[in-house]
């Protein structure tokens, strides 16, 4: 599908649904240009906008889980790899005083055509810190990432932060995942679990 210049909008031409159709044909061709393709049988790229907020101090808390298909027969093998980059911050609020950075993890799973399968991650650092003025209010001190398996179909991505400063409150994470995957028959599914 290639971008194509629309007609002027004008709600008394008889073409104007085909031009609006038109308008969502290029929008669909502008995201595949800049973002890549979407998912497609067996092999893919799949993409979700994650948030969760109220994190408590040194808990581990889940922020997205992702979801493989239990196929008829033993067609459940595959695998894919994940990439996580956001937002961490120590919650202040638009009328307080607020400590964020840079994090990112990616989470790896590796299936067998009966399901089972093994889970890995890796989890990176805080990087680019900003702080309260003086650094003593709000902090963190430390971010990080773990997986885990609810269920063969089913992979938690989990994060904890380690929030310091004299007035210690809650965390907020928000970030994208892009995934990618193959050999699967149904691309994975990405829920953001806030």
């Amino acid at each position: 599908m290639a971008y194509v210049v629309r007609t002027k909008d004008n709600p008394g031409d008889v073409g104007r649904a085909a031009d609006q159709q038109q308008g969502v044909d290029n929008e669909t061709a502008l995201y595949a240009a800049v973002l890549g393709p979407g998912p497609v049988a067996t092999g893919g790229m799949v993409k979700q906008f994650v948030k969760k907020t109220g994190l408590v101090d040194n808990t581990a808390t889940e922020i997205f889980t992702v979801t493989t298909t239990n196929e008829a027969g033993n067609t459940d093998g595959g695998v894919w790899t994940a990439r996580f980059m956001g937002l961490v911050q120590h919650v202040g609020g638009s009328a307080g005083d607020n400590a964020g950075g840079f994090t990112e993890c990616m989470p790896t799973r590796a299936s067998r055509a009966d399901g089972t399968g093994q889970v890995g991650i890796y989890s990176g650092s805080i990087l680019g810190l900003a702080e309260s003025e003086g650094g003593t209010t709000k902090g963190i001190a430390s971010v990080t990432w773990t997986i885990a398996e609810t269920s063969e179909y089913v992979t938690s991505v989990r994060v904890t932060v380690d929030l310091d400063g004299n007035a210690v409150t809650t965390a907020t994470v928000v970030g994208m995942v892009v995934l990618w995957y193959n050999s699967f028959i149904t691309p994975p599914v990405i829920t953001s679990a806030g």
